[in-house]
């Protein structure tokens, strides 16, 4: 039993892209749930440097895997022209779902 927690995850693994700052991402999300029962997601955020969250080192990337990557970052949060600007703004929103 995992508690509130389904048995298989709700969200699929993205195969990202080595980086410190999509590392940092990943635990972040996977460790959502419990530093929301905790309540240490302010004090997490708030230690957060703006490295930690940085994609921009995959723009200069010249990896096929990297690069289709960044291209589903692009279509799943609905950013034409590859537009790296909108895309951080959109990422770093917080659904309501989350807010609430």
């Amino acid at each position: 039993m995992n508690g509130f927690l389904p048995i298989n995850p709700p969200v699929r693994e993205y195969h990202s892209p080595d980086t410190a700052s999509l590392n940092r991402i990943q635990q972040l999300a996977k460790n959502l749930p419990k530093m929301l029962l905790t309540d240490r997601v302010e004090r997490t955020i708030n230690a957060l440097s703006e490295d930690d969250l940085d994609v921009s080192d995959l723009l200069d990337s010249n990896s096929e895997e990297e690069r289709n990557w960044l291209k589903s970052k692009f279509k799943q949060y609905g950013v034409v022209n590859s537009d790296l600007t909108t895309l951080k703004i959109r990422m770093d929103e917080i659904p309501v779902s989350l807010a609430i």
